[in-house]
């Protein structure tokens, strides 16, 4: 049991220390970023068209919200896949501060 705390503890510390700016995953390419919370939603993404071309792995789709102040909040993003494909999780807002603006 203490083994299993250890390795937890481990990939706490390891998912923590590498946080740019205070969020949880930045996009270096795009300069997207986001927060992961407790809650979730998975949407599958297929035949994606980027400028009306299909998208290769280099491109990244993202998922947006509209705040009040008319301002845009990523709440998540991927790559896609060689085929064109990816599973874009969209975060919510869990009640805790660094997610309070999300859907």
């Amino acid at each position: 049991m203490n083994s299993i705390r250890h390795i937890l503890f481990t990939v706490l510390f390891l998912g923590l220390s590498f946080a740019q700016d205070g969020f949880d995953n930045v996009d270096e390419s795009t300069g997207w970023s986001y927060n992961n919370s407790g809650l979730r939603a998975y949407v599958f993404v297929s035949s994606i068209l980027v400028d009306g071309v299909p998208s290769n792995p280099d491109n990244v789709i993202g998922a947006f919200r509209r705040t009040e102040s008319d301002s845009l909040i990523c709440v998540g993003f991927n790559s896609t896949n060689i085929n064109g494909e990816t599973i874009l999780i969209i975060w919510g807002d869990d009640g805790s501060p660094s997610t309070s603006q999300y859907l």
